[in-house]
């Protein structure tokens, strides 16, 4: 049995997985989108924590743009989302941006994101982050979208 045992790992990861993820910093922000399905499937609605509330686009939109506004420059290395699958999986290939001197420049790039994706990033720092679904089956849903 080594020294610290399976349970001692156990609290040291949960300890270590507290502090990576203690403070959404987007849960103050301001969110916009290219395309709503309508009022009850805003953009906001994805940095919402009630899980039945999500972001929708309309139907057949095979690309989309969100953009979260911060409120201020903060520093984060990861962005975590995740779709409404109750609707089904749908997003394919996306990709995360944040804006620099007024340009946005990509910082992360992946295919489907289903019931979380916890995109790291390298430690970087800005105020408005833009998601982009660059293809995606009917219509892309987001019920969560966290900066860390």
């Amino acid at each position: 049995r080594d020294v610290l045992g399976s349970r001692g790992l156990g609290d040291v990861y949960k300890r270590q997985l507290r502090s990576a993820f203690r403070e959404n910093l987007a849960a103050n922000a301001k969110a916009s989108a290219s395309s709503e399905a309508d009022e009850a499937h805003a953009a906001q609605k994805a940095l919402s924590t009630d899980k039945d509330e999500y972001w929708r686009a309309v139907d057949d939109a095979e690309q989309a743009e969100m953009i979260v506004d911060l409120g201020r420059p903060v520093t984060f290395s990861k962005v975590v989302l995740g779709e409404y699958l109750p609707c089904g999986q749908h997003i394919e290939r996306f990709t995360v941006s944040i804006e620099k001197h007024g340009k946005w420049k990509k910082v992360y790039a992946a295919t489907v994101v289903g019931h979380k994706r916890i995109c790291l990033l390298k430690k970087t720092t800005a105020q408005r982050i833009k998601i982009t679904i660059d293809e995606c089956r009917t219509f892309p849903t987001l019920r969560k979208l966290e900066v860390y």
